[in-house]
């Protein structure tokens, strides 16, 4: 991930820690903070001003799901990163979000440098191993899983997902991002998906080798509709969906 127009000061280190064979550092230069874990450029990263914003572009599009599931629903994400979906949906009365992490340390480092709210519900447990325990149902899921720069396994085998649906609703979606290493890849992926989830979107970014899916067991709306439906949470000033949608394919 590339910081968004930082400026030229030298980043201050605000935490450094090894955790698993890798380093984590917190780093800050106003009004940024992030932190770099695993040989990764930037995993996580909080606008101290509007802490409700989600900066990733690529991040930004996990809330697509707003504009498809409108009404009072249960989210699952897996994967808290600097815990910035759990930020910007705190404020959404209708959203029941539980989050799981792998990492105690993570978790603690969203909620000393990250501003994690304790009302937040997260689980210290591998997402794998979660969702083939858990006696919940799901309206959403969420994933946003990476290892330094690289996607575990698990993500690219046909047994997750089936896990997924017998853990979702009849109103299953699924956002996740994910990187490729070759075209051939991303298309045994998407054959692979769409024997999970009937309609699927893509989208790609330009500045960004990662690639967000959408997979739904319901028809998506079309990107006027979502664009219409995402309104509403564009208007807070926090988030802006228009460019997003743009480079948003379906795949049919």
């Amino acid at each position: 991930m590339q910081l968004p127009s930082i400026n030229e000061n030298v980043p201050r280190i605000l935490h450094q820690q090894n955790l698993h064979g890798h380093t984590l550092v917190v780093k800050e230069s106003e009004p940024y903070r992030w932190f770099e874990y695993a040989g990764s450029s930037i995993q996580a990263i909080l606008n101290k001003n509007l802490p409700a914003q989600i900066v990733s572009p690529v991040a930004q599009t996990l809330l697509i799901f707003l504009g498809v599931n409108q009404h009072s629903q249960k989210v699952l994400n897996l994967g808290l990163g600097g815990g910035a979906v759990e930020r910007a949906l705190s404020v959404q009365r209708n959203i029941h979000l539980t989050s799981i992490e792998k990492s105690q340390a993570i978790i603690d480092v969203a909620k000393q440098y990250f501003q994690l709210g304790d009302n937040s519900k997260i689980i210290c447990q591998p997402a794998e191993h979660f969702i083939n325990s858990t006696t919940e149902q799901y309206d959403t899921v969420l994933c946003d899983i990476f290892i330094g720069e690289s996607n575990p396994a698990f993500l690219f085998q046909d047994t997750f997902y089936r896990q997924l649906l017998s853990i979702s609703s009849s109103k299953a979606v699924l956002i996740i991002n994910l990187r490729f290493e070759s075209e051939e890849q991303l298309l045994n992926y998407i054959l692979m998906l769409r024997s999970h989830y009937a309609h699927i979107a893509l989208l790609e970014f330009e500045h960004f080798s990662n690639i967000v899916l959408l997979g739904s067991v319901n028809k998506l709306p079309d990107k006027q509709q979502l664009q219409k439906q995402l309104y509403t949470y564009e208007s807070s000033g926090a988030h802006s969906f228009g460019a997003i949608l743009n480079k948003m394919r379906y795949i049919p």
